[in-house]
Order: structure tokens, then C-alpha cells, then sequence
């Protein structure tokens, strides 16, 4: 059955009093059927004719402007509540928070020592809270560019880290760490080559576009 016939599926309360109205008959064959009282009981026509009608909410039919799309799209997705009660008792037996707080610390400490090593703190400089940390890139002039976070996401790709932020989870071991720092350094010594010489002349595809930009 689609899902255009089960919005059209009458209600349970609406279900007894559509029988209460309805009568049984016996069919030729000895079957029993089920026939709307507003339906002839002929010989020839024992069939099941319930006369249903769907009856809409009076405040869902309105001529106001639309605020809130009501639907039902997720409302099967048993595997989501799952997977949360799941994650939740994670948290209750282990020290979850203090370990991202401590591996995100550790990071961050890390990246800003080889970033500072190429002489690019002023152009690459990682923010947030050390459970949630993201960076910003900023070209010569010191103003953010879209140009050089292409690059720098491209190098840590390159290194093995696919890495639009540095928000790190409980999974992460030290040698995680320890991965990622050593993509960051190998990642800012080609932003600060590419400060001098043009970061187009290192990127091997289109910049990136942000996600909240007011044109195409």
C-alpha cells in the first residue's frame, strides 16, 4: 500500500461507528461480508462499501502563510533512536567529555606549534572549544579566503586527514593526534609557498564555495 492510501485510512473511532451503520449479509458461497447500510443488499452485489470520509483538523486548513511543514518523513526511523539511546549510555560509562577536551587540547597545541614553526600563525589559526575545534584561513592581506582553505583541506587530504574542521570524538587515539599534526605541518609549509607564489599555482581543482553565500 503507497503512502497516499494509508493518509486516506480512516480512524479507529471512525472504523466502530462506520460498523455499527453497516450489516451482514451472507453471500451466495456461504461467506459473510460486511455491507454499508447505504448500500443496496441485493443478491447480486455482496460486497464490503463502507462510505469513509477523512475528516482534516480544523486548524490545519487555515489561508494563513505556512510557518511549519508538517510530516511524518522520519517518523519510522527506529534505527536513529537507537543508535542515540546507544551513544547516551556511552557517555554514562565513560568519561566522554574529559576525553574529548583532553585529545581537542592536545591538538591544538600541537597544530599551533607547527603552524607557528612556518611562520603562518597570522594566516592559519585554530578556534573553539578543544571538543570543537575549526580553523580559518586567511590570505596576504589577512582577510578570510575560500582560496587558501581549499588548499589547506587539499593537503591534509593528501597527508591522509580529511579534515573540514578538527572536532575531535572519543575514538580518537593519541596516534590519531599525532597523525593530524603531522598533516598540518605538511600542509602549512605549502600554504606559506603558496603565500609567496599564488595558491592557483599549487590547487588541483576549483576553490570550494561557502555553503551560506548570498550568489552562486
Amino acid at each position: 500500500m503507497n503512502a497516499s492510501r494509508w493518509s486516506s485510512l480512516p480512524s479507529r473511532q471512525s472504523r466502530k461507528q462506520s460498523l455499527r451503520n453497516c450489516e451482514f449479509t451472507t453471500s451466495p458461497n456461504g461467506a459473510r461480508a460486511v455491507q454499508a447500510a447505504t448500500v443496496p443488499t441485493s443478491a447480486s452485489k455482496r460486497i464490503l462499501r463502507p462510505s469513509f470520509t477523512r475528516r482534516v483538523p480544523p486548524d490545519i486548513e487555515h489561508d494563513k502563510e505556512r510557518v511549519f511543514l508538517l510530516s511524518t518523513t522520519h517518523g519510522a526511523e527506529t534505527h536513529a533512536l537507537a543508535a542515540a539511546i546507544a551513544t547516551m549510555r556511552v557517555y554514562q560509562e565513560n568519561d566522554v567529555v574529559e576525553r574529548l577536551h583532553q585529545q581537542g587540547t592536545r591538538l591544538k597545541a600541537g597544530a599551533d606549534e607547527v603552524i607557528a614553526k612556518h611562520g603562518m600563525s597570522e594566516y592559519v589559526r585554530i578556534i573553539g572549544r578543544p571538543c570543537c575545534l575549526v580553523f580559518a584561513t586567511h590570505d596576504r592581506d589577512g582577510e578570510p579566503s575560500q582560496e587558501f582553505r581549499t588548499l589547506f583541506m587539499q593537503e591534509l587530504i593528501r597527508r591522509g586527514v580529511l579534515g573540514p574542521s578538527f572536532v575531535v570524538s572519543y575514538s580518537h587515539s593519541d596516534a590519531d593526534i599525532d597523525q593530524t599534526i603531522a598533516a598540518i605541518d605538511g600542509a602549512v609549509g605549502v600554504y606559506a609557498r603558496a603565500m609567496e607564489e599564488g595558491a592557483g599555482r599549487y590547487l588541483i581543482g576549483p576553490a570550494t564555495k561557502g555553503v551560506y553565500r548570498r550568489y552562486n
